[in-house]
């Protein structure tokens, strides 16, 4: 999944079980999303804390974000 401006790219296995609440803590608007899935608040949250929204997420999961824009580097 891409992120709406285009800057991260997320691959994402399993599931996160907070997400609707770290959606809405993140103020990111469910109308505004594409998708009701915890993939795209997990891309939002990164995109607004990077690796700082590690310790609140609650789940099983494996992903990988891609930022395209910095040359192919981590995120």
């Amino acid at each position: 999944m891409v992120n709406r401006c285009g800057r991260y790219v997320i691959y994402f296995n399993g599931e996160i079980y907070n997400f609707a609440a770290l959606r809405d803590q993140l103020g990111l608007d469910p109308a505004r999303l594409r998708s009701t899935s915890d993939t795209e608040v997990l891309l939002g949250a990164w995109a607004a804390l990077g690796s700082e929204i590690l310790p609140q997420l609650v789940g099983q999961f494996a992903f990988a974000v891609w930022c395209p824009a910095n040359d192919g580097r981590a995120a």
